[in-house]
């Protein structure tokens, strides 16, 4: 008996048209910016967050500016 035999997953198909298939399945650039830009842009603004609050933490205000760095480093 092969192994595959012993492993035969019974997949659920939903039953769609081939040209509304298609049309889902369509490859955009656009689409693909929209997505991409806004991800690029929170990358930049963490990094300059976390930049900013390293070189501007001090004894000070170490207190209040640790905890927002960690948060900052998180979602980055």
């Amino acid at each position: 008996m092969d192994m595959n035999e012993k492993i035969k997953i019974n997949w659920y198909r939903c039953k769609v048209d081939k040209a509304e298939m298609s049309k889902l399945t369509q490859t955009s650039d656009f689409r693909g910016l929209c997505q991409v830009i806004p991800q690029l842009a929170l990358f930049f603004a963490t990094c300059a967050l976390c930049w900013f609050l390293f070189h501007k933490m001090g004894w000070s205000n170490w207190h209040w500016m640790l905890p927002v760095l960690l948060l900052a480093l998180f979602i980055h």
